[in-house]
């Protein structure tokens, strides 16, 4: 259960809450999965583990981020119009505007808009911090439904791909001891703080081993990877 800390939201100018928001993965539909696209990322740029610590390296990653979706927006042009939007009206907000519109709206069973204002950063007015506190349930909520999450089933309490271990049998150890040389054969060497994250990445690439292969080029580069 991965999850992010968001120094400045605008419920929060100063950084010093420091909520984290919770992600979970989404093992029934993979194209979403947000586990399955960052061990993906982690196994493809290696070497950003052993980096400055910046996931995402570089200055100015904000406006990076609008042109390649403005890129991808544009190249699936079509199919954007088709599902009845306009291609002008989607941008980097429309991800959180979009995000909380669907938390509070793709179900009767949805979170509270309490929740779903503290986990996109918005304020509450006087009543925040006096009357409505953040609690890890009600974001924890909020990640499983923004991941994908079938909220009106029983998958909606998936854990998604992960080892099973029996404790202190030697099968056990002999087991845990390959996986972690998986793990550090194809995310190289990686931060301590970083071994379950990728230990649970790397039980969603081989869950969706035939999916990757199925969906990328032949050409593709990932498939060359150590995972590979």
């Amino acid at each position: 259960m991965p999850f992010k800390f968001f120094c400045a939201p605008k419920n929060d100018q100063t950084g010093e809450k420091k909520h984290p928001r919770h992600i979970y993965p989404n093992p029934f539909e993979p194209v979403i999965c947000p586990l399955l696209v960052l061990s993906i990322y982690l196994c493809y740029f290696s070497h950003i583990l052993t980096g400055d610590g910046c996931l995402f390296p570089g200055n100015d990653q904000y406006c990076r981020f609008s042109r390649l979706l403005a890129r991808v927006i544009e190249t699936h042009r079509d199919e954007v119009i088709r599902m009845g939007h306009d291609p002008a009206f989607i941008g980097v907000h429309s991800i959180r505007k979009g995000a909380a519109t669907y938390a509070s709206s793709g179900s009767t069973c949805c979170p509270s808009g309490a929740a779903v204002n503290l986990r996109v950063g918005w304020t509450l007015g006087n009543v925040q911090d006096k009357y409505i506190w953040y609690e890890a349930a009600g974001d924890q909520f909020c990640g499983r439904v923004l991941s994908g999450l079938p909220v009106n089933s029983f998958k909606f309490a998936s854990v998604g791909p992960r080892f099973i271990f029996n404790k202190d049998t030697v099968d056990s150890i002999d087991l845990q001891n390959q996986i972690n040389a998986c793990v550090q054969l194809c995310f190289m060497s990686s931060p301590r703080n970083f071994d379950a994250i990728l230990t649970h990445g790397l039980a969603s690439l081989i869950c969706h081993q035939n999916f990757l292969q199925q969906l990328l080029p032949a050409n593709h580069r990932f498939l060359s990877s150590a995972f590979f």
